[in-house]
């Protein structure tokens, strides 16, 4: 976290489904709560809500894809920004998710309440994964960006081009 940030949202995301985006939430999830930590978690993945039957009395169930759901995740994070916040986000509301982050401009209304945006990307096994990661990378790269490799899924690096868009995200890996 950088020093101006008081707090961080970060958004356990994926453009796949099933693919280990839960898992890896849970775990942040339960890292924070041992930390010390009292993080609020948005279930976005409505009417199903995986992630918030572990997490019932510190969790909302919404759906991203709603105004509603929208108005009350962004809402609730400004208004109340001195707590960590993980999003669970599945794929099916990746590109709805980040359209809204742009059309309010919510990187820099959450900067002005020293609030971090940390975006955790869940490759799947497809060039076209990879792709997305590095261009939500590119497109927040003030950001901290974090992407995840689930090998129970399968590698997307031994694919040539996938190969090549991952060394443009991470040239030294």
């Amino acid at each position: 976290m950088s020093e101006q940030a008081g707090s961080r949202v970060i958004v356990v995301c994926s453009d796949e489904a099933r693919n280990g985006k839960t898992l890896v939430s849970r775990l942040l999830i339960d890292h924070m709560l041992m930390t010390g930590h009292n993080p609020y978690v948005f279930d976005c993945d409505e009417p199903r809500g995986r992630i918030r039957r572990f997490y019932p009395d510190d969790s909302t169930l919404i759906d991203i894809e709603k105004t509603s759901g929208q108005i009350r995740l962004f809402d609730t994070i400004l208004a109340q920004p001195d707590r960590d916040y993980l999003i669970d986000l599945p794929s099916h509301g990746l590109d709805t998710f980040f359209t809204v982050v742009e059309d309010l401009d919510f990187i820099n209304a959450a900067h002005e309440v020293r609030v971090e945006l940390v975006i955790a990307y869940v490759l799947d096994q497809t060039p076209e994964s990879v792709m997305i990661a590095r261009d939500l990378r590119g497109a927040y790269s003030a950001e901290t960006f974090y992407h995840f490799r689930n090998a129970w899924n399968g590698n997307p690096l031994v694919n040539r081009k996938a190969r090549e868009v991952y060394e443009e995200i991470y040239p030294d890996t």
